[in-house]
């Protein structure tokens, strides 16, 4: 078996283990949410940017974390972040300041048990939503503070640090924004489709 087809491989068996009705009750939010504000850093950043992108093509009011334009958040609002490690100081911090204004805080993690997941709504990749289903399986570098935990990690295989992450991603973000305009949920959003 090559290389490839051994990473494809294991991202096969991260998908595998992903909960669909975990990702449907992420959908559900989204489609009626107020406003959406999304956040990411890295590779991460990269893909939750191209998921705003294509809601906003939906009609949804969405902004992304950092941005000019970027509105306040409160009530009815969702603050969808994705932090592979589990915890940054960025993520939590803004976590905390969305949720004490009001906001409700969706995660997107491949360390469910990470700090970040303390302050979420809803924990995609984590037990909230039933099972083990993760979306990625090795961090980076453990994170600050040697945060790693080896008992929790996939065993080692051939995919780059983080490409389970982000590759993950773009393929929950593809899935994910079909299921979304194909869910019907559009048409009960004043200014949708």
């Amino acid at each position: 078996m090559s290389l490839y087809q051994t990473a494809l491989g294991e991202l096969a068996a991260v998908f595998s283990r992903l909960d669909d009705g975990a990702v449907d009750a992420v959908i559900a939010r989204l489609a009626v949410a107020r406003r959406i504000v999304v956040f990411g850093g890295g590779g991460e950043r990269l893909q939750i940017m191209g998921f705003a992108l294509r809601m906003f093509h939906m009609g949804l009011n969405v902004a992304v974390e950092g941005d000019m334009t970027t509105p306040f958040v409160g009530t009815g609002d969702e603050f969808l972040v994705t932090c592979g490690p589990g915890w940054i100081a960025t993520a939590e911090a803004l976590m905390q300041v969305a949720r004490s204004a009001g906001a409700e805080c969706i995660l997107i993690t491949a360390q469910p048990t990470g700090r970040c997941a303390t302050l979420a709504d809803l924990v995609l990749g984590g037990a909230r939503l039933g099972g083990r289903a993760r979306l990625g399986a090795r961090l980076l570098s453990g994170g600050a503070a040697g945060r790693h935990h080896p008992e929790r990690a996939e065993p080692a295989g051939v995919s780059p640090h983080a490409f389970k992450m982000v590759i993950g991603l773009i393929i929950l973000i593809a899935i994910s924004t079909s299921n979304l305009d194909l869910a019907g949920l559009m048409a009960a959003k004043p200014g949708g489709r």
